[in-house]
């Protein structure tokens, strides 16, 4: 190599593009023996990172190609109903089995391939249920590209009121890059307070389920830090997604709305910030036919919601820990997370009303979040415990800042000297002041549609 950190007296560079390579894997605990660096970055894991990258690209194909197939069944094969109903729901069936083949037959590097692999399981099945009953966005299937683009984008395109779809706006690709900048940067700090800390920080053990309450109160911030890496890590990976779209011309709805830092209320959590993608899909398939009418009516479609939505995770779940099913993995923690949500849901959306629902609805907002956390967090193990492994796969996989290398990562640069804490210490402070502009920088979110989506299920 021309170049190397090494000719800098305060630097260390290891990994195969500095001179004298290290950092490979299987010899890193060799390699890094006597080191005492305090400040370094590690760069993840490169086969991995590309490994994520061929899966989204080979999985937006064969979800073009499945959504292809199924469109000509249901309009131009001249097939009755119910074989169209079989055909469709194989292929819908065949979706959700084909991520275990995938990891049986090839191998995965990370565990957030397999967390891909089951989005495009779930997103692929719903999408093909929405085909069979004619229930999606307006416009999804006026034409077989218009439902080829829906299905293939993993991020919902927008349709206008004539069922065409929407270009996107002048100026909007800035946006969504600046996003994208924006939340990798905050992906790195999170993700290096979590090896920092094992994702445990206040715990004294690593998984709160083995507690009495799920370790309340001592579990909280474990909590709201799994549930900001989840956050970030879906809202970087559909941003980087939307942004794709959009260089095709095509506009795409938002996924979140900044649901950890600015939501007032559970029902505003689940129906207007958290996976907006989800919740449209759960509202269009569950919600719309049980919940027109009466209140139990509207209950009855919100439950169904809910329900669905502890299912699916619990499948995904299952993906994660496919061959390895003691991998933190609680069967049955997802669906009685989200029962409890809507249980939530439901008392709150009785006491709007009151003299009680008043006096919490005139809070100021940061109260407001305070206590959507507090209503949320507490049952937050029974949901987060099969993310475990990913979480701690993902500090290897992707950059870190750390007082040492990663003994996984693919390239890392050191500083000499300093202390050790000095490192995390300005990961906390820069992550800090990072969430805080966002929360004042995000904007607000628009009202529902329908005044009882906030009942709903994000994801």
């Amino acid at each position: 190599m021309p170049w190397s950190l090494e000719m800098f007296p305060v630097a260390t560079c290891r990994g195969p593009l500095c001179v004298g390579g290290g950092l490979a894997e299987g010899s890193a605990v060799e390699v890094l023996a006597g080191h005492e660096d305090a400040w370094t970055l590690s760069l993840g894991h490169l086969w991995a990172l590309a490994e994520v990258v061929i899966l989204q690209i080979l999985g937006t194909l064969v979800l073009a190609i499945v959504a292809g197939v199924s469109y000509a069944v249901k309009y131009f094969s001249g097939a009755g109903e119910w074989t169209q109903r079989v055909i469709i729901g194989a292929s819908g069936i065949a979706s959700l089995l084909a991520p275990m083949v995938v990891i049986e037959r090839v191998g995965l590097t990370s565990k957030m391939a397999r967390f891909q692999l089951s989005i495009f399981a779930i997103l692929a099945f719903f999408r093909l249920v929405e085909l069979l009953r004619s229930c999606g966005p307006k416009g999804f299937n006026m034409s077989a590209r218009n439902f080829v683009i829906y299905c293939a984008a993993s991020p919902e395109v927008m349709f206008d009121k004539e069922g065409q779809l929407v270009k996107v706006p002048p100026g909007k690709l800035v946006g969504i890059i600046y996003e994208l900048c924006w939340n990798s940067i905050l992906i790195l700090l999170c993700l290096s307070i979590g090896r920092a800390t094992n994702y445990a920080p206040l715990l004294t053990v690593e998984d709160p389920l083995a507690l009495p309450l799920f370790g309340f109160p001592y579990a909280l911030p474990s909590s709201w830090l799994q549930a900001a890496s989840v956050y970030l890590m879906l809202y970087t990976s559909f941003t980087g997604q939307r942004l794709l779209i959009g260089m095709g011309g095509f506009d795409s709805a938002e996924l979140m709305r900044n649901p950890l830092l600015r939501s007032t209320s559970v029902r505003d959590f689940w129906g207007r910030r958290w996976n907006l993608l989800i919740h449209s899909l759960m509202k269009r398939i569950f919600f719309k036919p049980l919940a027109s009418g009466s209140r139990a009516k509207r209950h009855a479609g919100a439950l169904a919601a809910f329900a669905a939505s502890g299912l699916f995770h619990e499948y995904m779940w299952l993906v994660l820990s496919w061959e390895s099913l003691g991998d933190s993995y609680w069967p049955g923690g997802p669906s009685l997370f989200f029962l409890v949500q809507f249980l939530l849901a439901a008392c709150e959306a009785s006491l709007e009303q009151t003299a009680l629902g008043r006096m919490l609805a005139a809070m100021p907002s940061p109260v407001q979040t305070l206590c959507t956390t507090l209503a949320i967090l507490p049952f937050g193990p029974a949901f987060l415990s099969g993310l475990r492994g990913m979480f701690l796969d993902n500090v290897a996989v992707l950059p870190t800042i750390g007082s040492a290398p990663h003994p996984r990562a693919f390239f890392a640069v050191s500083l000499r000297g300093g202390q050790a804490w000095m490192p995390m210490l300005l990961v906390l402070i820069l992550a800090t002041a990072s969430f805080c502009a966002t929360s004042r920088t995000s904007p607000k979110a628009s009202p529902s549609e329908d005044g009882n989506d906030n009942r709903l299920k994000g994801g």
